[in-house]
């Protein structure tokens, strides 16, 4: 009983282990199947003789392309998935194959069955690098001149694919509050994506690249890729056995994408209001002479509200000096600076001091008019009352110092007879 016990666990070990190679290995194989169009004549490159008809070929209903030139395709074979390596090819020749089998079946204009066998031809000049194999006469391409010009349009393709717009090799640069728009000389970025913005607002139209700058970024990378659908991109897969040629159905891996950068200028701005002395009133038509980063070299002039409003200043510090004062007031040549920061608003307010004005009164003896008499009469100590003739203020007219008729000041002359 022993025995038997021990005989049927290494059965049922041995069934086991069958059981998970067989799901391995079914996971890593398919089945052969093709469909023959009569209209489809191979023909010899050399003579231009026919030699049959080429087939449709398929893996398990998969299309798939033949990969090897020299071995018949037999149908009900049961192949093995594998690599490039499997038939001794370079990555990057299979890299190559890959871009002509989707630019040869997968774009507009391209993805009628004749061009399945247009393709096919190329693909086998490619794998075995000559010229004098057979090629596939389609109603698409009835003469090998006809098929010449079919491979060389799929060609032109794969190398655009690996051109990039004519901009991405430089710095770009973008105001925070505008658009730049990026013209690609080279003519292949219609053909690609935006993969990533670097946080802006990034827009293909057609062979232009439009970025919004942004407050929010000071830089961005920007990364484009080629326009590749999803269901193409992958892994190619190699398919071999011993009594069929190989095949293979592939996908690009890895679509070829570009990235630069972007640098985002930001602005700050200046809001300078001219006051007077007590900041009571606002001084128009005030001039300053402004200078800051990167050469600003400018002069304003205070508006009807005293003030001076600069946009879009370049961050950094400045320096102000007044090069005319206002009508009334007194010039203040004393140079000042302040800080423009990004995205901020600076306020200034410099004042002026308004003029005050001097009357002095000289008391006199024209004794030319009382035949050379004085009489009593001094030049010391005589009062002078100092009324308004009208209402005086400050050159804002936001003060009142005296009303009209007002006494303004009282004085006595000294002994020249003077009053100040």
């Amino acid at each position: 009983k022993n025995r038997l016990k021990k005989i049927l666990l290494c059965i049922a070990s041995f069934m086991m282990l069958v059981s998970g190679l067989t799901t391995s290995v079914s996971a890593l194989t398919g089945v052969t199947n093709s469909i023959r169009y009569k209209d489809w004549i191979l023909i010899d490159p050399t003579d231009s003789s026919e030699h049959g008809t080429e087939g449709y070929l398929m893996v398990d209903n998969t299309p798939v392309f033949c990969v090897d030139y020299y071995e018949d395709f037999r149908r009900g074979v049961t192949v093995t998935a594998g690599t490039y390596k499997d038939i001794g090819i370079s990555e990057e020749k299979a890299k190559r194959l890959s871009l002509i089998a989707y630019y040869g079946t997968k774009v507009a204009g391209r993805t009628d069955r004749d061009w399945y066998a247009i393709t096919q031809g190329l693909i086998w000049r490619e794998i075995h690098e000559r010229n004098d194999l057979e090629w596939v006469r389609t109603n698409t391409a009835y003469t090998y001149t006809e098929v010449q010009q079919k491979w060389n349009e799929i060609l032109a393709d794969v190398n655009r694919y690996y051109t990039s717009p004519s901009f991405v090799n430089n710095t770009q640069s973008v105001d925070a509050d505008r658009s730049l728009t990026l013209t690609d000389t080279n003519g292949v970025l219609k053909d690609m994506i935006v993969a990533s913005n670097g946080g802006l607002n990034v827009t293909i139209k057609d062979n232009q690249l439009v970025i919004d700058g942004s407050t929010s970024v000071n830089e961005a990378n920007i990364v484009l890729r080629k326009n590749i659908p999803a269901s193409e991109t992958g892994t190619s897969i190699f398919y071999t056995s011993d009594n069929c040629q190989s095949v293979a159905t592939f996908k690009i891996s890895d679509p070829m994408q570009v990235a630069f950068k972007v640098k985002v200028n930001q602005f700050g701005k200046l809001e300078l209001t001219k006051y007077n002395d007590d900041k009571s009133g606002t001084v128009e038509e005030t001039s300053y002479r402004i200078t800051g980063p990167d050469g600003f070299d400018e002069t304003h002039t205070t508006d009807k509200n005293g003030k001076i409003i600069l946009e879009r200043l370049v961050p950094g510090e400045y320096k102000a000096v007044e090069t005319k004062a206002g009508n009334g007031y007194i010039i203040d040549t004393t140079e000042f600076g302040f800080t423009i920061t990004a995205n901020e608003t600076t306020a200034v307010d410099p004042t002026n001091i308004e003029p005050k004005g001097k009357i002095e009164l000289t008391k006199s003896i024209d004794a030319s008019k009382t035949n050379g008499l004085t009489g009593d009469a001094v030049l010391d100590g005589n009062s002078y009352a100092l009324y308004a003739k009208e209402d005086i203020t400050n050159k804002a007219g936001t003060k009142t110092f005296y009303k009209k008729d007002m006494l303004v000041s009282t004085k006595t002359t000294d002994a020249d007879g003077k009053v100040t």
